[in-house]
């Protein structure tokens, strides 16, 4: 699309400095006035329930969505889900890139950190892939672990979604060849969920939260503040009972006065 900015009559060029959102604005309001069909840029068209086509600001250059592919943004955007690539770029990809700053790591090691986000790296299509990984119940059958097996085996992020860090050449200059996981898998802290903030989702185990043993002298303070509060209730209801029973007799002693004075009243008109 080409458009002239200079005046016909002024030969003044028309200068707009930052101009590049109405411009794109335009672009998709043409778009609508005249039918065609919509194109990527800053501005996009949305469509809501009811038919009617709005301009909005897109995710287009937006850096949180950087390693994202369309395909997965445009997931987000109409299902209101959180994509795999999000939790790899925004969960597990910041706390990746810390453990390969230490030194002496390898490919087991890489692969046992990730087991704790419950996603596996794997080589695929010439280069790396994190793959989320099947999470099996007690009770589960036969056939849920098959289902929950080819689930997670459909879900992949490329290898960039965490950060041009996780490429394949540079994952290998630092850890060396890739090489597979041989160690046996644990359960994880951590696991991918599309309904949750971020896609993460915590499982929850006893030995994270041990219960400290309390001291005797801790206990004996306990003790103390626990008879103290006690008895604070006990005189606090009480004086409440106490102060009940003198409001209910100025009320009888009010309502006495006041039958008497009617009493006064009425001898006094007849």
């Amino acid at each position: 699309m080409c458009v002239n900015k200079v005046h016909p009559q002024t030969l003044k060029s028309h200068h707009v400095e930052f101009s590049h959102n109405a411009l794109h604005k335009a672009c998709r309001k043409i778009e609508i006035d005249q039918g065609w069909s919509n194109q990527s840029g800053l501005m996009e068209v949305l469509t809501d329930v009811n038919g009617k086509e709005h301009i909005v600001k897109s995710d287009y250059r937006n850096d949180r969505n950087k390693g994202i592919n369309q395909k997965a943004l445009d997931t987000e955007k109409y299902s209101g889900v959180v994509s795999f690539e999000r939790y790899i770029k925004e969960t597990v990809g910041p706390k990746f890139k810390d453990f390969l700053e230490s030194k002496n790591k390898s490919w087991e090691d890489a692969h046992v950190f990730l087991n704790d986000f419950n996603v596996k790296i794997i080589e695929r299509s010439g280069g790396i892939s994190f793959q989320d990984l099947p999470l099996y119940k007690n009770d589960f059958t036969d056939a849920q672990r098959e289902v929950e097996k080819d689930r997670a085996s459909k879900i992949f992020a490329g290898g960039k979604s965490a950060g041009d860090f996780s490429k394949k050449s540079r994952l290998e200059k630092k850890l060396g060849n890739y090489v597979e996981m041989t160690t046996k898998r644990k359960l994880p802290h951590f696991f991918y969920d599309e309904n949750k903030e971020k896609g993460v989702a915590q499982i929850k185990r006893e030995n994270d939260n041990p219960v400290q043993k309390k001291s005797p002298c801790e206990l004996k303070l306990r003790a103390i503040f626990n008879d103290e509060v006690k008895q604070s209730k006990i005189a606090f209801s009480e004086k409440k009972a106490s102060k009940k029973i003198q409001i209910t007799d100025v009320k009888k002693a009010e309502e006495l006065d006041l039958k008497t004075e009617l009493k006064i009243l009425s001898v006094r008109f007849r």
